[in-house]
């Protein structure tokens, strides 16, 4: 894979076998001599973003979508995949219209 592939976009294959990586859809956010680094996007979880937000922040997410379990490695880690409207100095983009930060930069901003 070359690092101009970064974001991507990875299905998993049918035929593996993994327990959490079967049927995944994995946004590849990173990929380069150091690792790669990917969330999963279609594992939802049974808690809302609305159980984890402020009632001020409520009135500007959509609150009533399920958590995405990102991935295996850090389940404690939170990441957000939003517009490029926000941004924050650690704020990584992915592309034009696509960035990502930690929660913790989102939700406390």
């Amino acid at each position: 894979m070359q690092l101009s592939e970064v974001p991507g976009i990875l299905v998993a294959m049918p035929a593996l076998k993994d327990t959490y990586f079967n049927k995944s859809v994995i946004l590849l956010c990173r990929y380069d001599e150091e690792g790669a680094f990917g969330l999963v996007m279609n594992h939802p979880t049974t808690t809302l973003v609305k159980e984890i937000l402020s009632d001020e922040m409520k009135e500007n997410v959509a609150a009533d979508i399920p958590l995405l379990l990102g991935g295996p490695v850090q389940p404690e880690s939170f990441w957000a995949v939003h517009s490029s409207d926000f941004s924050v100095e650690e704020t990584t983009i992915l592309s034009p219209k696509i960035n990502l930060s930690s929660a913790q930069d989102v939700l406390y901003s």
